[in-house]
């Protein structure tokens, strides 16, 4: 039986306050890689890091299930997925995306796994295994269908292949991590509720933090960046500081701020 929590509404939607800094840096610092190697330096001043900071002592223990002692059934990787076609005889249809399959599979050799790619991530597959993950890895189209977000994963016969923000909500999940591998998964709409998106679905749903992006990425940039943050998460399970070292890695590759700077953690650090 679900065993429900609950959470107060200082804990929802928390921002991860120094990775968003990173865009507004890049405006008025004339050194942002000296800035995110030293992010104490904007710390210092800030009450919302000191609330995070307080957060994180208070949430080491279950983040370190992170880096260590995964069952399979607790990595749920998927990567490239079939993409179901789009009503209407003349709407432009999705490609595949190959940077994302290969991508899935270098963050599954990270943890020992197999990550899910092309007609076996099914829609029903993935929903089988979601609510036991504790990471969930999903790179694959992110598209607005019928006035709601949907993760474009492979049809069968068994469902169309769209996982919508409505059925994503309905989930009861145990992830301490969610990843949304595709451009303005960190969007939705603007309601007296707050932001309604895919992010917000997967806090509702029970995940504790949610990595999203705000605007479209190349893919080879978001490639390199996914890969080096589960390779820093691997070593150390402080999410935020993974993050960071992340996008400054990426940075030396893709120098241009559109390729790094876009990237959000919400949720508990």
């Amino acid at each position: 039986m679900y065993k429900s929590k609950m959470i107060f509404p200082h804990q929802i939607y928390r921002v991860t306050s120094f990775v968003l800094s990173i865009s507004i840096l890049s405006l008025f610092s004339s050194n942002l890689t000296t800035a995110l190697d030293k992010p104490s330096i904007s710390r210092k001043n800030s009450y919302l890091f000191t609330q995070i900071e307080r957060l994180n002592s208070q949430q080491l223990s279950n983040s370190a299930r992170i880096a260590h002692n995964f069952k399979d059934d607790e990595l749920l990787i998927v990567g490239n997925p079939t993409v179901p076609r789009l009503p209407g005889e003349k709407t432009p249809q999705l490609l595949p995306i190959p940077g994302a399959e290969e991508e899935a599979k270098a963050i599954a050799k990270i943890f020992k796994t197999q990550a899910i790619t092309g007609n076996a991530a099914t829609e029903t597959a993935i929903l089988r295994k979601i609510t036991q993950a504790k990471i969930i890895h999903l790179a694959a189209h992110v598209i607005e269908l019928n006035n709601s977000n949907a993760i474009a994963l492979a049809p069968s016969d068994r469902d169309d292949g769209w996982l919508s923000s409505a059925d994503i909500q309905k989930l009861h999940l145990k992830a301490d991590l969610v990843v949304l591998r595709a451009g303005k998964t960190a969007l939705g709409k603007i309601t007296g509720d707050g932001v309604m998106g895919l992010s917000r679905a997967f806090m509702v749903a029970g995940a504790e933090s949610v990595i999203a992006s705000l605007w479209e990425v190349d893919d080879m940039a978001m490639s390199f960046l996914m890969t080096n943050f589960y390779k820093n998460l691997s070593k150390n399970p402080d999410k935020a500081d993974a993050l960071r070292k992340a996008i400054l890695e990426t940075m030396k590759k893709y120098p241009n701020p559109e390729d790094w700077a876009g990237f959000i953690s919400i949720g508990l650090l």
